[in-house]
């Protein structure tokens, strides 16, 4: 099923759209298909690589709360130290 932003060309989906996307990775979760997609998600700016900036910016876009969340800088060390 098309997402309705693409439908739009908006840079936001309705919550019938959010819906479908969230039942579809549910499904997904642990398949290669379901890690491209993710990874696209978060790779802002297309480059195929997940930088500080991309990482930047999923966290920027992620509510958080102030008294549990790690700060950005604990985060990319996190990630980085991983690859």
């Amino acid at each position: 099923r098309e997402l309705n932003a693409q439908k739009n060309k908006t840079r936001a989906i309705d919550a019938e759209s959010f819906r479908a996307l969230k039942d579809w990775t549910e499904r997904k979760s642990k398949s290669a298909e379901s890690l491209r997609f993710w990874f696209r998600v978060v790779d802002v700016d297309g480059d195929g690589v997940l930088s500080r900036h991309d990482i930047k910016w999923l966290y920027d876009a992620v509510y958080k709360d102030e008294s549990t969340c790690v700060s950005l800088e604990d985060l990319t060390c996190q990630i980085f130290d991983r690859a």
